[in-house]
């Protein structure tokens, strides 16, 4: 045999080693589909980029998080029904929805038992977000790895002829929110008549006068486009709602140690990122509608609060289905 024929078999061999090698590590590659029903623009869903960045980073390309935004894969109901039964792999999620399976988790959507991004944090960092997941876990096959704000919600109206510094002004104020029984609670506890209008009908009820209010978080609001014919702003704080990243439980344990520990740190990164932008941003939101003429005021927030706490507390439909406890435990995560 020449050294030249030697030398080609050599390099034949290095390279289907090589190949060999690429294919293993291809293998080795575990892909997770995530579905979402926000919309692309929206910076939930950016986070959601951010996060699937920041597992492939973390993970050093051996997981990879691949996002489906826009409800292109499910809408919003579908999708996490969907991961319950492993149709799909993750998704982006609310206490909301779950609270029709799970009651007790209701309490995430009472208006001012989390009244803000830290608490939020604090709370599903907490023995209280364990507790929850063991019930998610349970009853529906999901797991929650990790949260973020999606936003704290104020009121915003169209020219009703007075300001809303109470409860008691509200009355007989038209205040849209979506057709789910825990979100109608929502506006009926600060003192609201609520009209149930779906999200893509929103606007179109706005400019008619189907609805006199609606409530969102101003940043997220604004991005869509939903203060365009409002008059003013009246900044309640009054719903912090949440945003969790749930994954299908057996997927869960079919990951690796290091794959798990990947998808929680990136959910942490994201949500420290996804925060910090949403504070800023309504910060910049309410100066920018100042400056186009809305009225942007604060109301007595602690009487609002009272009010919906006695409104919720007094209805067993609600509050009798939380924990026994809870409420007094996610109270004492609120730093102030």
């Amino acid at each position: 045999m020449t050294y030249l024929t030697k030398t080609r078999l050599t390099l034949m061999s290095v390279v289907c080693a090589a190949t060999l090698g690429s294919a293993a590590v291809a293998q080795d590659k575990v892909v997770l589909r995530m579905t979402d029903a926000g919309v692309s623009k929206t910076q939930n869903v950016q986070s959601l980029f951010y996060m699937a960045e920041k597992v492939a980073e973390l993970s050093n390309g051996t997981l990879e998080v691949q996002v489906f935004p826009d409800g292109s894969l499910f809408d919003q109901n579908a999708g996490q029904a969907a991961v319950s039964r492993g149709a799909v792999d993750m998704a982006g999620s609310n206490a909301g929805f779950w609270s029709e399976t799970i009651p007790a988790m209701s309490i995430f959507m009472a208006d001012y038992v989390i009244r803000d991004a830290d608490h939020l944090a604090r709370v599903w960092d907490s023995a209280v977000g364990e507790q929850v997941n063991d019930m998610l876990v349970d009853t529906a096959n999901v797991r929650v790895f990790g949260s973020w704000t999606f936003g704290t919600r104020t009121l915003a109206t169209r020219d009703i002829g007075r300001k809303i510094m109470t409860p008691a002004d509200l009355d007989g104020v038209l205040l849209r929110e979506p057709n789910f029984p825990a979100w109608i609670a929502v506006g009926e506890a600060i003192g609201a008549k609520v009209v149930p209008v779906p999200y893509s009908e929103i606007y179109l009820a706005l400019q008619t006068g189907l609805v006199d209010a609606h409530d969102f978080p101003p940043y997220t609001g604004h991005q869509l486009g939903f203060y365009d014919s409002m008059q003013q702003v009246i900044l309640t704080w009054h719903l912090t709602v949440d945003h969790l990243n749930i994954i299908n439980e057996d997927v869960w344990q079919s990951l690796s140690e290091d794959h798990q520990k990947v998808l929680v740190e990136a959910s942490k990164l994201a949500r420290e990122h996804h925060d910090a932008i949403i504070e800023q941003g309504d910060v910049d939101t309410l100066e920018d509608l100042k400056a186009k003429g809305l009225d942007v005021y604060e109301p007595d927030v602690e009487a609002f609060a009272q009010h919906a706490l006695d409104w919720y507390l007094s209805r067993d439909e609600w509050s009798g289905q939380w924990v026994p406890g809870m409420l007094e435990d996610i109270q004492a995560l609120n730093e102030g």
